[in-house]
């Protein structure tokens, strides 16, 4: 059961090349702020899908999901939307102290990159952790990941390091740009 809050939908067609068409495809994106199941508090979720129009197909789907890269590409102006995937509605990431822990290697995991070349991890007395992946949970630069890290580190509550680092304010900011963007009533190509 779900319970939308707000939706909005974008569709384009596009070069096929990239799927192997040598005819346009179509992109389609559905945002929401809803309420899936037994969750207490809505969040945010933004996917795509790519379609043919080859009716030949049994199948038109070509590529679907978290195609961030692909909308982003074709929709520049719903990176609010994508920065605040799997938010709550003030913004707040999902699992927010939880995977911020892991990602600034403070949980009993050992925090990976999924890419070292692009995400590494680094070492110091305290641990190994991941800069870059913990300010992409964090929707924020690595200086301010690296703030929290320490604040953590020196015992603080999370409440308080993420207000005195101005995330709450950040994300807050974040989820109503994402809102007026559910709420527009047209978004041009």
């Amino acid at each position: 059961m779900e319970k939308i809050i707000a939706r909005n939908t974008w569709v384009k067609d596009i070069d096929g090349a990239e799927y192997g068409s040598k005819k346009p495809v179509r992109l389609e994106i559905d945002a929401r702020l809803y309420i899936l199941g037994d969750n207490s508090f809505p969040y945010y979720s933004i996917t795509g899908s790519v379609k043919s129009y080859d009716k030949r197909l049994r199948d038109p789907y070509l590529a679907g999901g978290c195609i961030h890269e692909t909308i982003l590409e074709h929709f520049p102006q719903l990176l609010p939307l994508v920065k605040v995937h799997l938010s709550e509605a003030d913004g707040r990431p999902m699992h927010a102290e939880a995977n911020a822990r892991f990602w600034a290697g403070l949980s009993k995991y050992e925090p990976i990159a999924n890419n070292p070349k692009e995400n590494p991890t680094e070492t110091d007395e305290n641990g190994t952790f991941n800069p870059s992946l913990l300010a992409s949970h964090l929707q924020t630069d690595e200086k301010t990941a690296r703030e929290l890290r320490q604040g953590l580190l020196m015992g603080l509550p999370w409440d308080r390091v993420i207000a005195h680092l101005g995330l709450i304010e950040l994300w807050n900011d974040q989820a109503g740009k994402a809102r007026a963007l559910l709420n527009e009533m047209a978004v041009s190509a």
